[in-house]
């Protein structure tokens, strides 16, 4: 399934781009003077480091390259003393500005330095062509060997005099945050949701999404999700009809990276689709919020309105210096319907079915169907999963509703459930091997009352001496029925 994913080759919205604006495309500020040729110095930098796997030392197409790139040093180096390149994750940074961003380019480059564990990298005003050459030679100076440490690069390039370019380690900038996995999460949900929600309150006056300020929240999801799904999907699970909207973002991309990481998704693309899915409904900001509202069935001139939300929210992304292609097209396309019938907005092309757009579409889907709103009766999620289900081949990938069902389990993270032994547990973990058994939290006791000291549960585990499970659920608890704050037990 993985394989399928990486070999799909993504649309180009072009034509997207001609129907959604009327041929310009407004771009947000202008590029610091440095940004342009650093990002070029970039870009010959990752050539030259590649050509020395290709060509010999002292090559012409290698020393024209480094030549090049002194030229451009040397002109930036006119007006500071020096250039610092930071390498984070799959990011190049200079001075907190992304260069090359989401390109492979950069992503290369930066996995490349931070194998030989470089943070970042400093040109001296002074540093000559023969130190660049040396840099370049140097890089790949232990062939494939991926113990050419900091340490030793730095002494390589020592013995050849190489005195003005400076290295620092690579250390882990981003703080810890205290707490257990679960207090992690909801931090990390309540300030997502505040900053979607500031987001979007600027989106408002400006007209513009501020794509860079919503990529290091998608980064942090990503990472928590990574080291530990069940917490995050957790704290989502757990609805809410305040701030609908931002908490319905962060839901939808939360489940939207679950799935894709669960698919063994390349992680190259998890932060397009997280900013893709954390950003679907951005559009609604423009919409009346009478309209957003309303308890009853809209009016075809009301539902004329709500359609607009897609094509107005890929404006805004489109008008963002940070702009991608899938993003935008999430965006655009996540109310699109799998036989690419009935959907909106309405397209005077035909596109090529995108798959990343369809896994977006199934989450928003579900928390749809999980979240208590005026004008839409909760559903408990084994009804939604059964909707979903019921929809898969029409409106929904058939094959990745599979998926979304399997990583769900019968009992999503977050359920309320019954046993048949009368607690109500909450359900905090699945287990794999058996989706059907998952590890319980006890809330209340067999006579209704609330459970004082921590009880955990794993409903996988048998009673060896009589062969069978002491718990088993009965039924699914209603969490609109119970008068207790949920996030209490989390």
């Amino acid at each position: 399934m993985a394989e399928d994913f990486d070999d799909i080759e993504r649309q180009s919205l072009t034509p997207i781009h001609r129907e959604m604006t009327d041929g310009s495309v407004p771009t947000a500020g202008a590029d610091p003077w440095v940004i342009k040729p650093l990002e070029e110095f970039i870009t010959r930098l990752n050539f030259a480091l590649s050509s020395t796997l290709l060509y010999p030392t002292g090559h012409p197409v290698v020393n024209e390259t480094a030549e090049k790139m002194h030229q451009i040093l040397e002109s930036l180096l006119e007006h500071c003393p020096s250039i610092a390149i930071q390498f984070r994750e799959e990011e190049v940074i200079y001075q907190g500005e992304l260069l090359l961003e989401s390109s492979f380019l950069a992503r290369q480059l930066s996995a490349s330095f931070q194998q030989r564990e470089i943070g970042k990298i400093t040109f001296l005003r002074g540093i000559k062509p023969e130190e660049i050459r040396s840099l370049v030679y140097s890089f790949h100076s232990l062939g494939s060997d991926k113990n050419l440490t900091l340490e030793i690069f730095s002494r390589i390039l020592d013995e050849k005099n190489v005195i003005h370019i400076r290295f620092d380690r690579l250390t882990e900038e981003k703080d810890k945050i205290p707490g257990s996995r679960f207090d992690i999460a909801k931090k990390i949900y309540t300030s997502g949701t505040e900053l979607i929600e500031s987001v979007a309150l600027q989106a408002v006056s400006q007209k513009i999404v501020n794509i860079g300020q919503v990529r290091p929240l998608v980064q942090d999801l990503i990472d928590n999700l990574s080291k530990d799904r069940s917490a995050l999907l957790s704290v989502s699970a757990l609805k809410s009809f305040d701030n609908y909207l931002f908490t319905h973002s962060m839901n939808v991309c939360i489940l939207s990276l679950s799935l894709s990481i669960y698919l063994n998704i390349d992680p190259i693309r998890l932060i397009e689709i997280g900013t893709g899915a954390i950003l679907h409904d951005i559009g609604k900001v423009f919409i009346p919020p009478e309209i957003i509202h309303k308890p009853g069935k809209l009016s075809a001139e009301e539902w004329q309105v709500m359609k607009q939300h897609p094509g107005e929210g890929a404006k805004m992304i489109l008008r963002s210096r940070y702009a991608t292609e899938l993003p935008v097209l999430i965006i655009y396309a996540h109310h699109w319907k799998y036989a690419l019938e009935d959907g909106y907005p309405q397209t005077r092309r035909k596109f090529k079915q995108n798959p990343f757009v369809f896994l977006v579409s199934i989450c928003d889907c579900y928390d749809a169907m999980t979240t208590n709103r005026p004008y839409n009766r909760i559903h408990l999620p084994a009804d939604a999963l059964s909707i979903i289900h019921q929809m898969a081949g029409t409106a929904l990938d058939p094959t990745l509703v599979y998926f979304f069902q399997k990583m769900i389990g019968p009992y999503p993270i977050g359920t309320l459930v019954k046993l048949e032994s009368g607690e109500v547990g909450i359900v905090l973990q699945l287990n794999p091997d058996d989706i059907d058994r998952p590890q319980i939290k006890i809330i209340l006791d067999s006579h209704g009352s609330k459970v004082d000291d921590i009880l955990l549960i794993d409903l996988s585990e048998k009673d060896e001496a009589f062969n069978r499970y002491p718990y088993s659920i009965a039924q699914v608890v209603d969490p609109t029925t119970v008068s207790f704050n949920i996030w209490e037990y989390l």
